[in-house]
């Protein structure tokens, strides 16, 4: 059985990482995900985020679908989500 990140390991029992002793701490893995990114990137991608949704939001306007380009109409309502003809999800509220 692998300690949960930050879990004491029994004294005289190893951790998955090799390490023994008394009250050692399981060092948090690493990971591949695990990155940093600079202010210019990270305002670049927010820029390209907030594109595509004002794009989406657009296409919803004019009642296209984004994710397929058919028509929307007629929309229903399922619980608090609205779906276009199509069949995809394009938001949750009133119709």
């Amino acid at each position: 059985m692998v300690p949960s990140v930050g879990a004491r390991v029994p004294a005289g029992r190893s951790a998955s990482n090799g390490s023994e002793g008394p009250g050692h701490l399981v060092p948090p893995p690493r990971s591949a995900l695990s990155f940093t990114v600079s202010e210019k990137e990270a305002a670049a991608e927010a820029a390209e985020i907030r594109k595509a949704l004002a794009e989406r939001d657009r296409k919803v306007a004019a009642g296209i679908c984004p994710e397929c380009g058919e028509g929307l109409e007629p929309r229903r309502l399922d619980g608090c989500c609205i779906y276009g003809a199509c069949g995809h999800r394009i938001g949750h509220g009133r119709l």
